[in-house]
């Protein structure tokens, strides 16, 4: 959840300078692209309220995750080889974006499923993580600032592998007959 969240704040860092002054989208359209991830949460998150009765919020994570990890490295690719335009970073972080409202509602919900005794204060923790990463990320997508899309692409790209790699341990731990020692 934290790592989702910090790269979606890097995305808000820096994309105004991505799409406005690298790409040279107008002011108007930058609203009407950042909406368009608006958009992308609240679908996203109304498909999430009617799958994870059905499906459970441990796989809703695992879906999310995954989507942030593949829009990730797809980022990656395109910041670093300087390829595909705005139209494709538009794509990836739109996929990216989408799926913040899945993982943060599944994560607090897994999280207070694990430490029910102690809701309040795991939720304000989660929290405190969550806007924790989102400040050292926008942070870093700040120094890392060199003029081009390659700082955005790579801080919102590692959140979402690093989203997915984070979820491992906890999956590895719930499958039968695999024992994870708690240090993982």
């Amino acid at each position: 959840m934290g790592l989702g969240f910090g790269g979606m704040f890097a995305f808000f860092t820096a994309s105004p300078f991505v799409y406005i002054e690298h790409f040279g989208v107008s002011p108007q359209d930058y609203a009407w692209l950042f909406g368009l991830n608006v958009g992308g949460i609240m679908l996203v998150t109304l498909a999430n309220a009617r799958l994870v009765d059905r499906v459970g919020p441990s796989r809703m994570l695992l879906w999310g995750a995954g989507i942030a990890a593949l829009a990730g490295m797809a980022l990656i690719v395109l910041g670093g080889s300087g390829t595909g335009g705005l139209g494709a970073i538009v794509v990836c972080l739109l996929f990216y974006v989408s799926v913040t409202g899945l993982l943060g509602a599944n994560a607090i919900a897994s999280l207070l499923a694990l430490y029910p005794r102690q809701a309040g204060a795991a939720a304000g923790l989660a929290a405190a993580v969550q806007f924790g990463l989102g400040t050292a990320l926008s942070a870093l997508v700040g120094v890392l600032h060199d003029g081009s899309p390659l700082p955005m692409c790579l801080v919102v790209g590692f959140a979402g592998i690093g989203c997915l790699l984070a979820l491992l341990p906890g999956r590895l731990a719930q499958r039968p007959g695999v024992a994870v020692s708690p240090a993982d």
